[in-house]
């Protein structure tokens, strides 16, 4: 993995790379943004470059010395690759990465820990961080990666360098899901994948292989269809979804992008910026039915059921009166 195979995230790389340069590597890092855009790829780029044998400039070798395939491999004994056990990082892994820590690296000049979901740290194992963060190992980088930034105690971000990764355009994605990899797809399907990614390259490959696709197809059909009249089409539809626990979150976020894309055709916006350009006949109908009024506050009721779902309620309460609501 080298800087030159990251997408989209040129200031990223370039601060990055001028701070290799210069010599002035900072002894802690904190990457965020949204998932499936790169700040995984770029740290094991950034370590690479740090330990490489035979580095190309600021590049490393590209897996040709032995601390690079080590790296490659995640065999390296100065990469530290810490994850959420279970729903947080805990304390425990915390107190073990500073006890590694106080010894000098085994083999490369840098001992480097990376820190996935860092907004997934809970009260305790943050504030034994912050210690590591304020009197920093000799020879020890940290990177710790977050979507929110705001999850994050401020004076652990206060004491990062913090680097900023954007969603990625939809003519980035798509044209590396029509040109890259051993299941190429057709420019329209790679399109539609771009558009409803959100920006994010990994969503869109996730999308690619997912039940998810033909999902939002039915799901955003039958929502613009939703009748008071068909009470029992609006218990079953809401029966059907709640026992989709993993996906419910992401099928409330597609059903907005429907009511999104009916507003900008009743608004008459072009539509070369609809998200569900395929279901352009069922978007059409959407915007017939409905006020401006009435489909803003239908995602403002999406928005806050997205929410909602996320926590400990009753899923299937919560989508009947949400399907109660809409059809009103």
């Amino acid at each position: 993995m080298s800087f030159a195979e990251i997408l989209g995230q040129e200031p990223a790389i370039k601060l990055l790379k001028n701070s290799l340069e210069r010599g002035k590597v900072a002894h802690a890092y904190l990457f965020y943004g949204i998932e499936g855009i790169g700040k995984k790829k770029t740290a094991r780029a950034l370590a690479r470059a740090l330990n490489c044998l035979s580095p190309q400039g600021v590049e490393a070798c590209g897996g040709e010395c032995r601390s690079c395939l080590k790296m490659e491999s995640g065999a390296h004994p100065d990469l530290i690759v810490i994850k959420p056990s279970g729903a947080f990082i805990r304390i425990e892994q915390i107190r073990s990465l500073q006890r590694q820590l106080r010894y000098k690296p085994l083999e490369g000049r840098y001992r480097i820990v990376i820190i996935t979901n860092a907004d997934l740290l809970n009260k305790e194992s943050a504030n034994c961080l912050l210690k590591t963060l304020e009197e920093p190992p000799d020879a020890s980088i940290i990177i710790l990666m977050a979507t929110d930034i705001n999850e994050l105690l401020p004076t652990i971000v206060s004491r990062c360098q913090a680097v900023p990764f954007r969603p990625l355009s939809p003519e980035v994605i798509s044209e590396y899901l029509s040109s890259h990899g051993d299941n190429r797809f057709p420019p329209a399907q790679a399109a539609l994948l771009a558009s409803l990614s959100g920006g994010s390259l990994g969503k869109a490959v996730r999308l690619a292989d997912s039940p998810l696709m033909e999902m939002r197809r039915d799901v955003c059909t039958r929502l613009i269809s939703l009748s008071r009249q068909d009470m029992q089409g609006l218990l079953f539809l809401a029966e059907d979804l709640a026992g989709r626990k993993e996906e419910l979150p992401e099928i409330i976020a597609m059903l907005s992008t429907c009511l999104r894309d009916s507003l900008f055709l009743r608004q008459g916006l072009d539509e070369r910026h609809l998200i569900n350009k395929d279901l352009r006949e069922a978007l059409s109908e959407g915007a017939r039915r409905w006020t401006e009024k009435e489909i803003i506050h239908g995602l403002e009721l999406l928005h806050s059921a997205e929410q909602a779902v996320t926590r400990n309620y009753n899923r299937q309460l919560l989508l009947e009166n949400l399907f109660l609501q809409l059809a009103h």
